[in-house]
């Protein structure tokens, strides 16, 4: 049985995040910056040197993919400093993941007027041996009502604000357009908070952010949970459209603090 590592950089740089770019097979990778000193005309780092982690002993017996998120420092002479986990999706494959990044080698950051900056940023290096079956992310999704809307009256379109006398619409099933990876790469919980309709038939409209913890998440949060599935709401039994406040957030994986 073949094992296969991929490893993916993730630096957030504002709202942007760079296109996957294919390297030395079977890697591929994304690059963008992080949150920190990033001003305009800022250039991104490169990296120039990224080894493959080994797959961990231990991970191969008991038959688990994971991935985990690295964060560091890299210097004005693109040297990886201050390395440390994130999270992972089992602890097993921190210690390989570590190890592969501070073998890492870039071209430094640099200002709009070419000098060199360290820059916080962090990789995400994946495990794979069993076809792509990933543990799934924790994301958690929840119910109110749209701030400052109480009324228990239908609008002029019939739509109905979440409050105790209607029964909420539900989630059923999350599509996920880059909320996971961007959150997964990052510190906290990552938390967005989207106010939205859902139809009497269950289809999700009129979607509008009213905060993400972090600016590049609410692309891919709205987007998200445009595409998801859902069930409608209701009154005495009856389907309505319902518009809801969803909070969304991005926790740890089992087992982990």
């Amino acid at each position: 049985m073949r094992l296969i590592c991929f490893v993916l950089l993730v630096f957030a740089a504002l709202s942007n995040l760079a296109r996957s770019q294919q390297a030395s097979a079977p890697a591929s990778s994304a690059l963008s910056v992080q949150k920190l000193d990033v001003t305009a005309g800022m250039h991104a780092p490169k990296a120039i040197k990224q080894p493959e982690a080994d797959f961990p002993k231990e991970a191969r017996e008991r038959g688990i993919n994971g991935k985990c998120a690295v964060g560091l420092i890299v210097d004005t002479d693109g040297m990886p400093r201050d390395i440390h986990v994130v999270r992972c999706s089992d602890m097993v494959f921190a210690p390989n993941s570590m190890q592969s990044v501070s073998r890492y080698r870039f071209k430094p950051a640099t200002t709009a007027d070419g000098a060199p900056v360290a820059v916080r940023i962090s990789v995400i290096v994946r495990f794979m041996q069993n076809g792509d079956r990933w543990p799934p992310d924790p994301i958690r999704v929840a119910l109110g009502s749209p701030p400052g809307d109480v009324s228990t009256l239908p609008d002029s379109s019939g739509v109905y604000s979440l409050t105790k006398a209607v029964s909420p619409p539900a989630l059923v099933k999350f599509f996920d357009l880059g909320y996971s990876d961007l959150s997964f790469g990052v510190e906290g919980k990552s938390a967005c908070d989207v106010v939205l309709t859902v139809s009497a038939k269950g289809k999700p409209s009129d979607a509008k952010i009213i905060k993400c913890e972090r600016v590049n998440l609410e692309g891919p949060i709205l987007q998200s949970l445009m595409d998801s599935k859902y069930t409608p709401g209701s009154i005495n039994g009856k389907p309505v459209a319902v518009r809801a406040l969803m909070h969304v957030e991005y926790g740890e994986f089992p087992g982990q603090k």
